[in-house]
């Protein structure tokens, strides 16, 4: 007998949305390798700090209370995570939609990614939209394993987006409020061409991780802030912030030089000197003068459109 539609996604045990699948890149190995507690300890801290990023159980209350509104999941397995964000929650309710709720996801992702890879964790992942099934300690989810499988065909340290998530953003009711120079349908995704030479989508994380960086002040401004005028204010805001970009864009280049000169096997370097020309070409596109030492310079070009 056939299972009615109803009874399989209702609302107590599935529903519909984004989900992910992020792989953290060489950990297969390092959990495979794990012959001690110390090795074990090690992994775990790796592993929990990436979910973390992830936004997996955040110290920051409002975060929280916003994770909580849109019922978001972050799981860790191993080497990967699997991140789950329904289409409809408290949240989506409230902002009548879920189109602005999975676009700041996919921001939120894109940040954590730059964590990752300013911290040389670098991750590879896949991203679908359908149906997430629970009930107990079983999970079933089609878009999971299609975004699992998406992670594979990407091959690059780049997060791969699904045409059946990218068809659902762009059919949006939600997505006619913005105008096509704001829209995020058109500015969060890049058109890359993989070493294969097979085309793909993927979430293009390195401009969107460096949109989301105020600028730290150090101890010296912060006295001078307070008593400061409003001008003042503003510069002193505006040189914290530019050299906390270039700080972060700089760092993003050495862990990629850095993880490139360990790698000895030329299949896998290739796709590091891939991620290479993404730097650049993010890099280049994302400042209007950009800072010379923050480029690498390799010979193929990412193929983006």
């Amino acid at each position: 007998m056939k299972m009615p539609k109803e009874k399989l996604i209702g609302p107590r045990f599935g529903t519909i949305g984004m989900v992910a699948f992020v792989d953290l890149l060489g950990y297969s190995r390092r959990v495979q390798a794990i012959r001690t507690a110390d090795d074990l300890y090690r992994v775990e801290a790796d592993v929990c700090r990436v979910q973390k990023w992830f936004d997996h159980k955040p110290d920051d209350f409002d975060v929280r209370t916003v994770q909580k509104l849109q019922s978001k999941r972050v799981l860790a397995f191993s080497d990967c995570l699997v991140i789950t964000v329904p289409s409809r929650s408290e949240l989506t309710d409230a902002d009548g939609g879920d189109y602005d709720v999975l676009f700041s996801e996919l921001v939120a992702i894109a940040y954590a990614q730059g964590r990752c890879a300013t911290n040389g964790i670098f991750i590879r992942g896949g991203i679908d939209y359908g149906l997430w099934y629970k009930r107990r300690d079983t999970i079933i989810s089609p878009p999971m394993v299609a975004a699992y499988n998406l992670e594979k065909q990407t091959c690059v340290p780049m997060i791969g987006i699904s045409e059946t998530f990218r068809s659902y953003l762009r059919d949006n009711p939600q997505r006619g409020i913005y105008s096509s120079r704001e829209d995020p349908f058109q500015r969060y995704f890049r058109h890359i061409t993989l070493p294969s030479g097979r085309k793909q989508w993927v979430l293009d994380y390195l401009p969107l991780f460096l949109g989301e960086i105020d600028g730290a002040l150090t101890a010296e401004e912060r006295a001078v802030y307070r008593d400061a005028d409003t001008d003042t204010r503003e510069r002193i805001r505006s040189a914290a912030h530019v050299r906390d970009l270039e700080a972060l864009t700089l760092l993003h280049r050495q862990q990629i030089l850095t993880a490139r000169a360990a790698i000895e096997d030329p299949h896998v370097r290739e796709k590091y000197d891939w991620l290479a020309d993404y730097h650049d070409d993010a890099v280049r596109r994302y400042f209007k003068k950009p800072p010379p030492e923050a480029f690498i310079g390799t010979s193929s070009p990412t193929g983006s459109t």
